[in-house]
């Protein structure tokens, strides 16, 4: 599988880091939940990293994820549109970066 590039600007990657604070690391039995929470604890560091190295630029740019880190992405920012934990705009930049990543995967 090749990587998948994802374009990003500041505004979509604050939206996307956000929804990382929602992420529970409780103790659960379930083995793909604590799969999935492992993957996105490392793509949550690689963003974080990607936001602070980014903060003085304007312009977008892209960061590349594993196929199996942008699926895990796509499926967990899908979780956060229309709901009440992300202001509307919030929600359409996740949305903007789930449809890219569904498209990249597809």
């Amino acid at each position: 599988m090749e990587p998948i590039k994802i374009a990003f600007t500041l505004d979509k990657l604050l939206a996307v880091n956000h929804t990382f604070k929602y992420c529970s690391l409780e103790h659960c039995p379930d083995r793909k939940i604590k799969a999935t929470r492992s993957i996105l604890v490392q793509v949550s560091a690689k963003l974080l990293k990607k936001y602070i190295d980014k903060t003085t630029t304007t312009s977008s740019f892209k960061i590349t994820l594993k196929y199996h880190e942008a699926d895990v992405l796509e499926s967990y920012l899908r979780m956060f549109i229309g709901t009440d934990m992300v202001t509307k705009y919030m929600s359409t930049l996740i949305n903007i970066v789930a449809d890219d990543i569904n498209q990249k995967l597809a």
